[in-house]
């Protein structure tokens, strides 16, 4: 297991796909570092999306539901037309019967729904 807070919160499958979508999605930024190589995809935007989380979750900001099914925090990141992006989580359960682990996507504020993988 991960040392990350985010993985210890949440199973985020395909994280090179997701961040893609996110980068996409979020106003354009250089996600890539000019002059040094990186494993991670967009390394940029995974220590990005790690940090904030780490911050957030330490300040209790991650909203998670009552019944521990639907979670989500603020990214931080905003779209081409300034409206916040939020990571949301839904509750996995398929991870040895319970609703710990979630798995994750994004979504617009005021999207209406979130693009969960």
């Amino acid at each position: 297991m991960s040392d990350r807070p985010l993985y210890r919160f949440a199973i985020v499958p395909n994280i090179e796909t997701q961040l893609k979508d996110l980068a996409a999605l979020a106003e354009p930024e250089e996600w890539s570092y000019k002059n040094a190589q990186d494993p991670n995809p967009l390394p940029v935007l995974y220590n990005y999306i790690h940090y904030t989380f780490a911050r957030l979750e330490e300040e209790k900001k991650v909203a998670v539901t009552q019944d521990d099914k639907r979670a989500c925090f603020n990214t931080g990141l905003v779209t081409v037309h300034q409206e916040p992006i939020f990571a949301t989580f839904v509750a996995n359960n398929f991870f040895n019967g319970t609703t710990d682990m979630r798995k994750g996507g994004t979504s617009e504020n005021g999207a209406g729904r979130a693009k969960v993988i």
